[in-house]
């Protein structure tokens, strides 16, 4: 994108260090994917594994989709209810049938 505007990247003005030592790198595109790019993967990567590794009940929902139907049993039967218990108008009994 850069090259489509003739903006030529280049390192920031070196200052006083106060968050973190410079990285060692040769070009300015070194720097800014290692300054930039590879700390926000990290933390992107971070984040989807902090959300998606935790019990969410609602992952379970995905059992109700035709083609996993057949993997659905009672123990996620339950886990469905109970995260969507409050949106329903019926019991547990109720549930299980339909």
């Amino acid at each position: 994108m850069a090259s489509s505007v003739d903006y030529e990247p280049t390192f920031p003005r070196a200052g006083r260090k106060q968050d973190r030592p410079n990285a060692p790198v040769a070009t300015a595109f070194d720097y800014w994917r290692v300054k930039m790019y590879l700390p926000f993967a990290d933390h992107l990567l971070a984040e989807l594994q902090q959300r998606l590794s935790q019990g969410n009940e609602r992952y379970a929902m995905q059992y109700l989709l035709p083609d996993r139907v057949q993997d659905l049993n009672d123990q996620r039967k339950n886990a469905i209810f109970s995260a969507a218990q409050a949106d329903l108008e019926v019991n547990m009994e109720t549930f299980h049938r339909e």
